[in-house]
């Protein structure tokens, strides 16, 4: 499915219809694609926060976070976004259970997999971790995901496009957002329950490690 993912993202209305067909045929081949791009989140989220750092609100000292430290924020993002794949995958199948044609497991993540990928995308700004752009890549992001999810909701679960189907999408992005932020909040108190404050280090500390 690596080589539907351009047509999904820039021209939905014809790249879901193949994306559709692939999955017929082929309804777990969405797997590579899930691992591979939800390791670019986890990837700059560890460049990030170990080499980049960031400033707090009303202070010009960078902070940084230890290699180690970073790492394992790194590992739960990618396990994070490929958890939350898994749940949301559930949630459609149940979304949809009233439907003629119910998606199984496989097609639900598969769906999600493609609507998250401007999600998983938008990760690069993790390496630049700077407030604007870290918000105006969150609502950006957000936004064309929930335009995919629309127009893909009855091209590949082979729904006609009315009322009830876009009820549906409605339904998946409301409770999207409520496992997004839950898995957030899980991931993060698993990731904060093993720091410590030596998982932080400023910048002048930084430039002393180095030299």
């Amino acid at each position: 499915m690596l080589k539907d993912v351009p047509g999904v993202l820039f021209s939905p209305a014809t790249g879901w219809s193949r994306l559709r067909d692939h999955a017929d045929a082929h309804p777990w081949s969405f797997v590579p694609v899930l691992l591979l791009f939800s390791l670019i989140p986890a990837i700059c989220i560890y460049i990030g926060t170990a080499h980049v750092g960031w400033e707090l609100f009303g202070s010009q000292d960078t902070h940084l976070l230890t290699n180690s430290s970073a790492l394992t924020l790194a590992i739960l993002v990618y396990v994070g976004f490929v958890f939350g794949v898994g749940v949301m995958g559930l949630i459609t199948r149940w979304v949809l259970f009233r439907t003629p044609g119910r998606p199984t497991l496989a097609r639900g993540m598969a769906f999600i997999t493609f609507v998250s990928l401007p999600l998983m995308l938008g990760g690069i700004v993790g390496a630049f971790p700077y407030r604007l752009l870290i918000v105006g890549g969150a609502f950006v992001t957000t936004a064309w995901a929930i335009v995919l999810l629309f127009k893909g909701l009855p091209a590949f679960m082979h729904l006609k496009r009315t009322d009830e189907t876009r009820f549906y999408a409605a339904c998946i992005v409301a409770v999207g957002f409520l496992v997004v932020v839950s898995n957030a909040f899980i991931f993060q108190h698993m990731w904060r329950a093993a720091q410590t404050d030596a998982s932080y280090i400023g910048s002048q500390e930084a430039e002393q490690g180095l030299e």
